[in-house]
């Protein structure tokens, strides 16, 4: 067969088929022409025959000098270790390597990417896919060209100093490994490009986005593209779920106030951080109800808010929300303090929960309501032991008419104690109801007050 393959005519065309090709991938070892250095030209044209029948060559260690670089040429040879080091005479076989040492030997290797991969990791002078910064586009160019190309491996096991600058040099299936494995700086046209590319904020861009926390070079920028990018990142919460670094990234584009519109309701902290860093304005549009979703998105608005005293209306706190206000320990007392002012305005929509709570507040804090104010609380749901203390806290700023109507409103024991009668009446021993039957006395509507220890009670006699 080795004399037939060296004196075949050129001419003559062979049919080939699978037992051929078995055939030459088991015995080329023993041909004469493929290991001896005297018969360089046979080995060239045995080579060329067997390259024809599609057999492989699983080793070319034991191969004459000649035999080797035909089988290059052919890529005739297994994508192995020690192949491509005998080959490219080297025992470091990154692909830049071997791109220095022979095309045909990179081009092979790239045309058997799974194979490379495994001898590369098998290799013992071998750390990286590429070595060299320079040659890293070009490498990624030429596995752009393949029909399956791998970015993955390759990037990932590129040498660390395979930076690029400028991620349009980059083919664009390889975009998503270079980001997320932070191969490109976060510069505004890098972060830019891919989001135009992608859609969107994926989970690559947010991986170079948490690392890097935050976007360079954006100053000379439009404000109108700035604003666009820091929107976009502000309302990525599936891929950055931290809100802290959302606001971060996003005000580092300097993107001045982001329209409140444009920011999508979330549940959290978001809002607060974005007033605190100034990219949405602390006014009524962004503590309107759309982004104000539930009371601790608002309680962290306000505490980072500087002028919400004088925004505190229906359209920037839900009725439903009052109780909670008056009862955090995070609201400064001046807020609570305008909302009890302006309780004529939440009056008709503010839950009982709501009128106890404002009740309460005004009652623990010593403030002195006005009888309107108090029958307003009493009227929405305030519990009767509070009304009855926000009445003695009055004292003679309720009149005493004003203060029987109230009681009168009020029902049960406290009606029966607002007028004359030959009747009585039972309270709670309280300092409360000690101060209002106090007065009621005074003013000629109560004859005698006596306790009942054993009951805790006061006994009211009315006068006749």
């Amino acid at each position: 067969m080795d004399v037939a393959l060296t004196h075949r005519a050129d001419s003559t065309e062979y049919e080939h088929s699978d037992q051929v090709r078995t055939f030459f991938e088991a015995s080329y070892s023993d041909f004469l022409s493929l290991r001896d250095e005297r018969y360089s030209d046979a080995a060239r044209r045995a080579v060329q025959f067997i390259a024809g029948t599609g057999a492989v060559i699983p080793t070319v260690v034991e191969l004459s000098a000649a035999a080797r670089a035909a089988l290059i040429k052919a890529c005739a040879y297994a994508i192995t270790t020690r192949n491509l080091e005998v080959l490219a005479e080297t025992d470091n076989i990154a692909l830049d390597r071997l791109a220095k040492a022979d095309r045909d030997i990179y081009g092979h290797a790239l045309g058997n990417l799974d194979a490379y991969f495994q001898s590369n990791h098998e290799s013992q002078g071998t750390r990286w896919t590429v070595e060299s910064s320079a040659m890293f586009i070009g490498v990624l160019q030429d596995v752009a060209r393949l029909r399956k190309p791998d970015f993955g491996r390759l990037v990932n096991g590129a040498s660390p100093e395979c930076m690029i600058d400028d991620l349009g040099d980059a083919p664009e299936g390889a975009w998503p490994v270079l980001v997320g494995t932070g191969r490109i700086p976060p510069t505004f046209a890098n972060v830019r490009a891919y989001v135009e590319w992608a859609g969107g904020i994926d989970e690559w861009l947010a991986a170079l986005l948490a690392s890097a926390r935050e976007v360079v070079d954006a100053n000379g920028e439009e404000l109108d593209a700035r604003r666009e990018l820091a929107t976009t990142i502000v309302n990525a919460r599936e891929q950055l779920p931290d809100p802290a670094l959302r606001a971060q990234i996003a005000g580092s584009l300097q993107p001045g106030a982001l329209e409140a519109q444009s920011v999508g309701p979330e549940s959290g902290e978001l809002i607060a951080l974005l007033i605190e860093k100034e990219l949405l304005n602390d006014d009524e549009e962004t503590f309107h109800s759309r982004l104000m979703v539930d009371w601790r998105t608002l309680e962290h608005a306000i505490t980072r808010s500087s002028n919400y005293a004088e925004l505190i209306g229906p359209q920037t706190l839900q009725a439903t929300y009052i109780a909670e206000l008056m009862q955090s320990s995070k609201v400064a007392d001046d807020i609570k303090n305008v909302v009890l002012e302006a309780l004529d305005e939440f009056a008709g929509g503010a839950p009982k929960a709501g009128h106890q709570a404002m009740a309460a507040y005004a009652l623990r804090s010593g403030l002195g309501l006005r009888a309107d104010q108090i029958e307003t609380l009493r009227r929405g749901g305030a519990h009767q032991a509070t009304v009855a203390g926000l009445l003695a806290a009055a004292g003679k700023d309720v009149s005493l008419d004003e203060l029987r109507q109230t009681l009168r409103n009020m029902g049960g024991d406290y009606a029966r104690i607002a007028d004359k009668g030959n009747r009585q009446a039972q309270l709670a021993d309280t300092q409360a109801h000690q101060a209002i039957l106090r007065r009621l006395q005074d003013g000629g509507i109560v004859s005698t007050i006596k306790p009942d220890r054993r009951k805790s009670n006061l006994r009211v006699h009315m006068k006749r």
